[in-house]
C-alpha cells in the first residue's frame, strides 16, 4: 500500500523524502546521506534562517561534528543545485534559496530507497513485532535520534551496557518505522544461540527462509533479503558478535532495500556501520532534598515509580518518600533493568527498606518476571553474562579497576593494575575493549578523558578481585598512587594556575579519601599522612575541616599504637589539621599546634616549629596579648632556617600577614602594612599566591576604614574579594563579603550592609557552630538594627546570648572583639530600647530556643517572614 506523502519540487529538481531521493528531471542524483539531510532541513525551515547549531544537531544527532563538515557539504549542495540553492547569512546560520512549487504533492512509497519499479515486493510480509510492549520511559531524545540515524543508513547498532534497555529501545523503534517497510519487521532473537554457525540458520527460520538442494544457505537468504524491503532485527549480538558481524556486512553489500537494526553490548565494527550508545537513564545527584514534581524529571525516577506502581498499586511517591527514591535510582545507576527488579521488591516491603538493602543489591535484585531471559532474572545472572565474554585478561583488569572511586585516568589505571599477567603497555588496549563492550564508562568532557564503572559493575569486579586474592595488593598500589598524586599536586595549590591542581585534587577526592582509608586498613599511617599533608590547602579551600580533622586523629592514633617513632610527616600533619581545626574549634587547634611543638622539637624540624608556633599566634591575636607578637617573632625566626627555598618563603608570607593583623589589631597601623608588603614580597619569590595577597588586601580595607578612608578601603576589598573569588575560596569570599558590608555602615548605607552580610553567611553553612556564623550573625544583627528591624535583631540576640539569662540581659559571644563588639553592644542596646520590654523578652527567648541552623535561615529573612512570628 502507497501512503500519499509530499515531495518538494523546484527548478528541475524533486525532493522524495519518503524515498529519500534527490531527483534531477526524474533521474536520480548522487547525493550522500549527510547533505540530503540537510537540505531536507533547510527545505522544511525554508520561512527562517536555520542556525548552524540547529543544523548539526539534526543532520548529525547525537555526535560532536566540527562546524567544517557543514560547510563541506553546504558546497557539495551547492555543486548540485547551484550556488545560490544555499544562502549564507553571516553570523546567523544558512536558509533555503529557491522557491518552492508547493502546490504539488506526488504519491511516494514510503520508504523506497531506490525506484519502486526495481523492487520486488514479497508476497506475504513478515512482521513479528510483539503486539504489547511496556511504556518506553525518558527515552524521547535517543528515540528521535535513533530513528534519524535509522534512516540515514543500512546497519545501525544500539551499543550499551546490560540490562540498560537495548531491547525495549530497538522494539520502540521498531513500532514507529514499520509502516516504512513494505515487507515488514523480522525479530531475530540471538540470546538463545551458543554456537556462531547457527546465527545464520536461526535467521533464516525467523525469516522462514529454507535450504535448497546443492546451495549454501547463507546464499539462498541473502537471495531472498536481496528483493527485500525490510528491516532486519538482531537481538543480542554481544556473544557472536563475529558471526553477527560478518552476516551484516554480507546484508549490507547485497541488499539496497534491506536495512539491519542490532543490540549488542559493543558495536559489530563493520565497515558503514552506525553505531548509538544507549546511557543509563539520568538519575537525581544523591543527597538532593526535591519535590516530588522535581524528582519525576528524571526519566529513571519516573521509571521507577511507574513499574513499583504495577508491583503495589497503592505506592505513591511522596515528599517522604523522595529521598529513598533518589537513592534508589542513583545507586542502581538508572539502569532500567536493576530498576524494574528493585521496584519490584515495593510490593513487599517500603521503598525505604529496599534502599537500606542496596549495599546487598546482588542478592535483593531477583526475578522479575518468570517469562524474561535468564540472565535478566536477576543483577547478578545480567553482570554474569558479560564476565563470561570477557578474555581471561579483559577480566583481571575489570576486578583491579574496581579498586577506583569516582573515576580514574589512563595514568592512574596503568599504575595501579599494572601487574601479572598485565604489563603497564597491556592497560589501554584492554580498557578501550571493556569501553568498547559498555562495561567502562569513558568521560570525554574533563580536560583529560576519565573512565569509570557504573556502581553496579564496580561492586561486581570488587567481589572478584576479593576471590581472587588481589584485593591487598592492588589497594597497596592505589595507596601509592594517589600519595605520589598528592604529593604532585601540592606545589600547585599556591601557584598562578592554582584552580587547575584544585580542580585535579577534586576530581580525584573519592580515590584521595579511599587511599586514606587503607592507609589506615594496611597499617601504613605514615602513607595517609602525607596524602593529607600535601592537599591541606585544598581541604581548607573547600572546607573540609571536620572531615580531614577527623582523618588527621585516626592517622595519628595509628601512629601511636603502630609504636613507629615520629616523624616530620606527622608533624606536618598536626600543624596542617591545626590549621583546619582552627576554622570551627580555635581551641582545638591550639592543642593540635601545641603537639605539633612538641614533635618538632626534638626532630629539628624547623618548617614544624614555624607553622605551629605561627598558627598559634593566629590563634591567640583576639586576646591582645603582648606574648603572642614573641609566637610570631619565633616562627619567623625557625622559618629562616627552612632549607627548601620554596617551603620558606611560603611559610614567611603565611607569618607575616598573620602577624600584620596582630599589630592592626594593637593599632600600629604602619607596622602593619610594612608586613603586608613584605608578604607580598615573599609572595613574588615563588610565583605568587592570590589567596595570600588577597588576605593582605583586605587587612589594608581594614585599616583604611578605620582611618576613615572609605574609597580607598571599597578599592581594596573590591581587590580582595576578586582575587579570593578568583581562587575560589568560599571562606575567605566570606570574610571578604563581611568587610564589606562593615564598610557599607561606615558609609550609612545598612539596606547595603545587611545585603553582604546575607550573601556571606550561607557560605558557612556546613559549620552551624563555627566561630564564622557566629561572628556572620552578630554581623546581621547590627545590620537589623541600623535597618531598624528591631524583633529581628532581638532574636537574634537570643541565638548568640550564651548566659540564658531570665532578664533578657544578653552576653556579646565571645568571638566578637574591638570595634564589631562595640557595634554590637550599641545594636542590642538601640533594640531593647526601641522594643516593648515584653516584646524584647519574647524575641530572645525565642532566639535562645532556635537551632543554628534554623537560627541561619531565619537571618536571611528576618521579620519578612511570617513563619517564625
Amino acid at each position: 500500500m502507497q501512503t500519499l506523502t509530499p515531495s518538494y519540487r523546484f527548478d528541475s529538481f524533486e525532493l522524495r523524502p519518503a524515498q529519500r531521493l534527490l531527483l534531477n528531471d526524474d533521474v536520480p542524483m548522487a547525493a550522500g546521506a549527510r547533505a540530503y539531510d540537510l537540505l531536507l532541513t533547510l527545505i522544511e525551515r525554508r520561512e527562517r534562517v536555520v542556525p548552524h547549531d540547529e543544523l548539526l544537531n539534526v543532520v548529525w544527532p547525537g555526535l560532536v561534528v566540527d562546524e567544517n563538515n557543514l560547510r563541506q557539504h553546504v558546497s557539495s549542495l551547492r555543486k548540485l543545485l547551484g550556488v545560490d540553492a544555499v544562502i549564507t547569512v553571516p553570523g546567523r546560520g544558512y536558509r533555503f534559496g529557491r522557491v518552492l512549487d508547493e502546490s504539488i504533492a506526488s504519491p511516494c512509497a514510503a520508504t523506497s530507497v531506490t525506484p519502486a519499479s526495481k523492487v520486488v515486493p514479497h508476497s506475504a510480509a513478515v512482521n513479528n513485532l510483539p503486539a504489547n510492549k511496556p511504556t518506553l520511559i525518558g527515552r524521547e531524545e535517543d528515540l528521535a535520534a535513533v530513528l534519524v540515524l535509522l534512516r540515514g543508513t543500512h546497519l545501525l547498532t544500539l551499543v550499551g551496557a546490560g540490562g540498560v534497555g537495548k531491547t525495549r529501545m530497538a522494539l520502540e523503534v521498531a513500532d514507529h518505522v514499520v509502516a516504512e517497510f513494505t515487507d515488514g519487521v523480522c525479530i531475530v532473537e540471538l540470546a538463545p544461540v551458543t554456537d556462531p554457525s547457527l546465527v545464520i540458520g536461526t535467521v533464516a527460520d525467523a525469516l522462514d527462509v529454507h535450504e535448497e538442494v546443492a546451495r549454501p544457505l547463507r546464499d539462498t537468504l541473502l537471495e531472498f533479503l536481496r528483493r527485500r524491503r525490510m528491516l532486519l532485527f538482531l537481538d543480542n549480538c554481544e556473544h557472536l558478535i563475529e558471526a553477527c558481524a560478518v552476516f551484516a556486512e554480507q546484508v549490507l553489500r547485497c541488499s539496497v532495500g534491506t536495512r539491519t537494526l542490532a543490540t549488542s553490548r559493543e558495536a559489530l565494527g563493520v565497515a558503514g556501520e552506525v553505531a548509538w550508545r544507549l546511557p543509563s537513564l539520568r538519575s537525581a545527584p544523591p543527597g538532593t532534598v526535591m519535590s516530588v514534581d522535581a524528582l519525576l524529571d528524571f526519566p529513571a525516577s519516573r521509571l521507577f515509580v511507574e513499574r513499583a506502581q504495577a508491583a503495589a498499586p497503592t505506592f505513591r511517591l511522596t515528599s517522604e518518600n523522595t529521598p529513598a527514591v533518589a537513592q534508589i535510582c542513583h545507586r542502581l545507576d538508572g539502569i532500567p533493568l536493576a530498576l524494574e527488579l528493585a521496584a519490584a521488591r515495593v510490593g513487599a516491603m517500603r521503598v525505604e527498606q529496599v534502599a537500606a538493602r542496596l549495599h546487598d543489591r546482588f542478592a535483593l535484585l531477583t526475578r522479575s518476571r518468570r517469562t524474561a531471559l535468564q540472565r535478566h532474572q536477576t543483577l547478578r545472572s545480567l553482570i554474569d553474562w558479560s564476565h563470561e565474554l570477557l578474555s581471561e585478561r579483559e577480566r583481571v583488569l575489570w576486578r583491579r579497576l574496581s579498586q577506583f572511586a569516582g573515576g580514574w585516568t589512563l595514568a592512574a589505571a596503568e599504575a595501579v593494575c599494572s601487574a601479572p599477567p598485565l604489563l603497564r603497555h597491556d592497560v589501554l588496549e584492554l580498557m578501550t575493549h571493556l569501553v568498547e563492550k559498555s562495561l567502562v564508562v569513558l568521560d570525554t568532557q574533563s580536560v583529560e578523558p576519565r573512565y569509570r564503572l557504573l556502581e553496579t559493575i564496580r561492586e561486581y569486579g570488587l567481589e572478584k578481585l576479593l576471590a581472587a586474592d588481589e584485593l591487598k595488593a592492588t589497594r597497596g598500589r592505589h595507596l601509592c598512587h594517589f600519595v605520589d598524586q598528592a604529593e604532585a599536586i601540592r606545589p600547585m595549590l599556591t601557584r598562578q594556575d592554582q584552580l587547575r591542581g584544585h580542580a585535579q585534587a577534586e576530581l580525584e577526592l573519592d580515590n584521595m579519601r579511599l587511599a586514606l582509608h587503607w592507609s589506615l586498613n594496611s597499617g601504613q599511617p605514615e602513607l595517609g599522612m602525607r596524602l593529607f599533608s600535601s592537599l591541606t590547602r585544598f581541604w581548607y579551600k573547600n572546607m573540609y575541616w571536620k572531615e580531614m580533622v577527623g582523618w588527621q586523629e585516626r592517622l595519628a592514633e595509628a601512629m601511636r599504637l603502630s609504636g613507629a617513632p615520629p616523624s616530620i610527616h606527622e608533624a606536618r600533619s598536626f600543624y596542617g589539621a591545626a590549621m583546619l581545626a582552627t576554622n570551627y574549634d580555635p581551641p582545638h587547634g591550639r592543642s593540635l599546634c601545641e603537639r605539633c611543638v612538641e614533635l618538632s622539637g626534638p626532630l629539628d624540624f624547623d618548617e614544624g616549629l614555624a607553622w605551629s608556633l605561627m598558627w598559634m599566634g593566629y590563634i591567640d591575636t583576639r586576646k591582645r596579648d603582648v606574648a603572642t607578637a614573641e609566637l610570631f617573632r619565633d616562627s619567623l625566626g625557625h622559618g629562616r632556617r627552612i632549607a627548601d627555598p620554596w617551603r620558606q618563603a611560603f611559610l614567611r608570607a603565611q607569618a607575616l600577614i598573620c602577624f600584620a593583623g596582630y599589630e592592626a589589631l594593637m593599632g600600629r597601623d604602619e607596622s602593619a602594612e610594612a608586613m603586608v608588603a613584605e608578604c607580598e614580597a615573599e609572595m613574588a619569590k615563588i610565583g605568587g599566591d592570590k589567596l595570600y595577597i588577597g588576605h593582605g588586601r583586605a587587612l589594608l580595607g581594614t585599616i583604611a576604614i578605620r582611618r576613615g578612608h572609605f574609597e580607598r578601603a571599597s578599592q581594596l576589598l573590591t581587590e580582595s574579594l576578586a582575587l579570593y573569588r578568583s581562587v575560589e575560596s568560599k571562606f575567605d569570599i566570606a570574610g571578604s563579603l563581611a568587610q564589606q558590608g562593615f564598610l557599607a555602615l561606615r558609609q550609612d548605607d545598612p539596606a547595603r550592609a545587611l545585603a553582604l552580610f546575607r550573601e556571606s553567611l550561607p557560605l558557612h553553612r556546613n559549620y552551624p557552630t563555627s566561630p564564622g556564623v557566629t561572628r556572620g550573625l552578630a554581623q546581621l544583627l547590627i545590620a537589623y538594627a541600623a535597618c531598624k528591624q528591631w524583633q529581628t535583631a532581638a532574636r537574634l540576640a537570643g541565638v548568640l546570648d550564651s548566659t540564658s539569662a531570665a532578664d533578657a540581659e544578653c552576653a556579646a559571644p565571645v568571638e566578637l572583639s574591638g570595634a564589631v563588639r562595640q557595634a554590637y553592644a550599641l545594636a542590642l542596646a538601640s533594640a531593647r530600647s526601641a522594643l516593648d520590654p515584653r516584646v524584647f523578652a519574647q524575641q530572645v527567648d525565642a532566639g535562645r530556643s532556635m537551632r543554628r541552623e534554623e537560627a541561619m535561615e531565619y537571618a536571611m529573612v528576618g521579620e519578612a517572614s511570617g513563619h517564625y512570628k
